[in-house]
């Protein structure tokens, strides 16, 4: 009878989790109960979120912040994140992330995105001595240890980088390595890119994830060559056959310990600027070998006070967690042309002095669908009156 009794109990808990289903009218009445309800606005809005409906995850935001003015900090800061990544709508995402600093009793309350990311606005709208202000009080608040390294996702604090932005890849032995052989084999990722755009220059991918500037008159373009992803339901993390010599010394790579995350052709046309941003951790390194530089421009590379300009054959290691920008600056005597693009190949590694983690060398689902298996294992073996085994176990 013990032993039915927890089979019942598990089985009505997995019920009960299955038959979580919510819809618009239930949320809506709930929010009508209990207008003071911070829950209760917010899983409202994340449900209209979840059908695409946009203009209604707003309007109830917006709603909530008025109704409940004692969360109107909440409600502004989620407000804030849908229109900066759902309409990429840089002025209104900026005034909600001001509201939410403004009525936010305490900074840590916030998100590290929320301040974050109004700091980026105001330097992308010339307010820099406001925006140095805001990280300056973040870092004030222990929420930042270096203004000028601000990753928005993840930061390992022993992972520092004391040479900034600019990496010394002489100070690691496998990177200094691995340098050497990203300079020897520039002359045949030339030959490949140069088949590859083309043969195929609708493979070019626009880069969504960073901002460039209003006056642009160009893109930003990655060929990939390596991109572990979800592609019409199919994770396929296989590098790609139009780069086989590249694809080689990926390999290699990751034999020797330097773990390879991504690797495309990074081009960035003429009259491009990338504003300036920071990478979203500071456990990935940027490996650039500079392929192709314009003709007549100046591609150039900003960070911490300094330009450098791109020269044909240069090969460095970057710390992206570190605000920095780029540019193809094309005179206006000259006209837009590929051999005005800035190319180089870049590889995003794992920090070669990070921990591994489950995820890093195979697909995060994987992981994920291992330590479900071993966790519901366990819950049956539990529901059935048995217990685990004592011996190692391991859910990775």
């Amino acid at each position: 009878l013990y032993s039915f009794s927890r089979v019942a109990l598990a089985s009505h808990c997995l019920f009960a989790v299955a038959i979580d289903i919510r819809d618009e009218k239930t949320l809506r009445a709930a929010v009508r109960r209990k207008p003071k309800d911070a829950q209760s606005h917010l899983a409202l809005a994340e449900w209209y979120l979840g059908w695409q409906d946009v203009p209604q995850a707003v309007e109830t935001l917006r709603n909530a912040s008025i109704a409940d003015p004692q969360y109107a900090w909440h409600y502004n800061e989620y407000l804030g994140d849908i229109l900066y990544e759902h309409r990429n709508d840089l002025g209104g995402s900026r005034l909600a992330y001001k509201e939410a600093l403004d009525k936010s009793p305490k900074l840590d309350l916030l998100s590290n995105r929320t301040w974050m990311r109004y700091g980026n606005i105001l330097i992308w709208n010339g307010a820099r001595a406001e925006a140095e202000a805001v990280f300056a009080n973040a870092a004030k608040s222990g929420l930042l240890q270096n203004p000028n390294q601000r990753p928005e996702v993840e930061f390992l604090p022993e992972l520092q980088c004391e040479d900034g932005f600019w990496f010394q890849a002489a100070s690691n032995p496998k990177l200094a390595t691995v340098m050497k052989e990203l300079t020897d084999i520039i002359p045949v990722a030339r030959k490949e890119y140069e088949k590859w755009s083309k043969t195929r220059a609708k493979d070019a991918v626009v880069d969504t994830s960073v901002i460039l500037d209003r006056n642009n008159s160009g893109r930003r373009l990655h060929f990939w060559i390596h991109r572990p992803q979800f592609e019409r339901g199919t994770w396929r993390d296989s590098c790609s056959y139009k780069t086989p010599k590249t694809c080689e010394v990926l390999r290699r790579m990751n034999a020797s310990g330097i773990l390879v995350f991504q690797a495309s052709f990074d081009v960035l046309e003429p009259g491009a600027t990338v504003m300036s941003h920071c990478h979203h951790t500071n456990r990935e390194l940027f490996l650039d070998a500079v392929l192709f530089t314009p003709q007549h421009g100046h591609a150039t590379l900003t960070a911490s006070g300094r330009t450098v300009a791109r020269l044909d054959g240069d090969v460095n290691v970057f710390d992206g967690s570190f605000e920095h920008s780029e540019a193809n600056r094309l005179p206006a005597a000259f006209s837009h042309s590929s051999s005005e693009n800035r190319v180089l190949l870049r590889i995003v590694v794992r920090h070669p002095s990070a921990k591994w983690r489950p995820g890093d060398d195979e697909a995060w689902w994987q992981v994920r669908w291992r330590q479900l298996k071993a966790r519901g294992r366990k819950f049956l073996i539990w529901g059935f009156g048995g217990s685990p085994s004592q011996g190692s176990r391991h859910e990775f």
